[in-house]
């Protein structure tokens, strides 16, 4: 058979079965090797995923009423309110004793405590419509859910948790009774802390973001105690931090200025010498300087100086004593204005960047610094009155009215997600394109309408704040009232004249459609 043709195949291929080792089974040896790895194998199986955990709702969603509930004894499952917190609660909207009968629409005659409860408990803030029944009369009354969970978020935890707490404020104080209700549950201590707290340095613009909504309603008699503690630190801010933590600070400050006590903290801390006092001065290095080889540029225009403007405005506005202090030998606080004031009519000339805005903001700062009668002599002798007197002839055009046809086609326009507002990608486009500045305005912009930090700003908002007038649009307003203050001497009244300001004044009396 194997000398048959193909023969030889065959053999070779029964040479290799017989390389094969064979089985062995008897002995168990193979066997047992097989057994082992099929172990192995199912020891290296993929770990069972992990279940994950859900989140925990931040404490701002579990808030309650400020009042407890009972059913009345004896009264056929009416329930009354008890333990009243007649702090948050104003005298007479709700008081212990008053029968619960709904909760919105919901009748809560016969419920368990438990399940009113629940009625009664939400976000922070959330507006609940209570009807009850006082003395036989039906009340109506619009309940805001309590702020102490939210407040005390702000106070204790991680720095991180407290910075979160302070951004979930800005969404849930959005009224002035919110932001009220939100004060007096004790807001103001642990957001103060936390704007100065080295230890949640990353969390400060968040705290500053929060005091910003807060402040804007006017309970100034009882809040400067703890501004008082941030005054310093606030000026540190404006002294050391980049542009960013400088402009919130300054925006901080612009808003708590104004009021007395804090006022002297901030003048003592070093407020007025951070914005004039060379060598880091913000006013100072924004403007051309003199050297020996004659004038060289200023720092890059930022918009900060203009801030500062104004906030040296604002404590101009409250004492002689700080007015006399902006126009010292270590500050000049009122040479660098008028400069501010002349823009390139200054001996620097082209080299002064100063726009109109500042410019206006510097006029308006130095209506209230010309009450102090060393202050009017320096503004003399740098030859402020011809600037101020030519200001007056603003032409008609600035007080035009904002076409707001023309803004609502533009904001559909670059409306790129269709949600009915800009983020501030599609404005700092818009704003651009429109020819109303470069990126840097419209991110300066954008964080002003942007007061709640949402990152979005809606037609509306836009609208409404573009309606109002631009500094540049009121500096013959301002330049008027500096000269009112000038002219409280023979001298400087003939000179107001000279310049023809009186017949520039009677033509404002008679410009159409001009409120001022």
């Amino acid at each position: 058979v194997r000398g048959q043709v193909g023969g030889e195949t065959r053999m070779a291929e029964d040479a290799k079965q017989d390389a094969i080792p064979a089985v062995v089974g008897d002995d168990g040896k193979g066997a047992g090797k097989k057994g082992k790895e099929d172990k192995k194998a199912k020891k290296e199986k993929a770990p069972k995923p992990k279940k994950e955990k859900p989140k925990k709702p931040h404490p701002s969603q579990k808030a309650g009423p400020n009042f407890s509930v009972r059913p009345v004894e004896g009264g056929d499952g009416e329930i009354q309110v008890t333990a009243v917190n007649k702090r948050v609660h104003t005298a007479g909207s709700i008081v212990d004793g008053d029968i619960l009968q709904y909760v919105g629409e919901v009748p809560v005659k016969g419920m368990k405590a438990s399940d009113i409860k629940a009625l009664l408990t939400g976000p922070c803030g959330e507006k609940v419509s209570l009807t009850l029944v006082r003395g036989g009369q039906e009340v109506k009354y619009d309940l805001y859910l309590d702020y102490t969970p939210l407040v005390k978020a702000i106070k204790g935890g991680k720095p991180a948790g407290k910075g979160q707490s302070a951004e979930i404020s800005l969404k849930l104080v959005d009224t002035d009774e919110r932001r009220e209700l939100f004060y007096l549950a004790g807001a103001l201590p642990p957001l103060c802390k936390l704007l100065v707290d080295p230890k949640a340095a990353a969390q400060m613009q968040k705290a500053t973001a929060s005091l910003q909504n807060m402040m804007q309603f006017s309970m100034w008699d009882d809040i400067h105690v703890p501004l008082q503690q941030v005054g310093k630190p606030l000026v540190t801010m404006i002294e050391k931090g980049g542009l960013a933590k400088k402009m919130l600070a300054i925006d901080l400050l612009l808003r708590i200025s104004l009021a007395k006590p804090t006022h002297r903290v901030l003048v003592a801390g070093g407020l007025v010498e951070s914005c004039c006092a060379l060598p880091k001065g913000i006013i100072p290095l924004a403007l051309p300087k003199w050297t020996p080889k004659g004038w060289k540029p200023g720092k890059k225009v930022t918009g900060l100086e203009t801030k500062a403007a104004k906030l040296i405005g604002c404590l101009a506005r409250v004492d002689d004593e700080t007015r006399e202090r902006v126009n010292d030998g270590t500050n000049s606080g009122v040479s660098l204005l008028v400069r501010m004031l002349q823009r390139k009519g200054e001996p620097a000339g082209a080299l002064n960047e100063i726009g109109e805005d500042s410019q206006a903001v510097a006029c308006e700062a130095l209506q209230f610094l010309a009450l102090n009668g060393g202050c009017r002599s320096t503004m003399e002798s740098v030859n402020a009155l011809p600037t101020l007197c030519g200001l007056l002839e603003t032409p008609e055009s600035a007080h035009r009215q904002l076409d707001t046809e023309e803004i609502e086609r533009g904001f559909k326009e670059y409306d790129g997600s269709r949600d009915g507002s800009l983020n501030l990608k599609e404005f700092e486009a818009w704003f651009v394109d429109t020819g109303r500045g470069d990126g840097r305005q419209a991110k300066a912009f954008f964080r002003e309408v942007d007061y709640d930090n949402g990152g979005n700003i809606s037609l509306p908002e836009m609208i409404e704040f573009l309606n109002r007038k631009s500094p540049a649009q009121l500096v013959d307003v301002h330049a008027a009232y500096a000269i009112r203050n000038l002219a409280v001497t023979e001298a400087n009244r003939e000179r107001i004249a000279d310049h023809g300001a009186v017949a520039k004044l009677v033509r404002m009396l008679t410009v159409k459609d001009h409120e001022e």
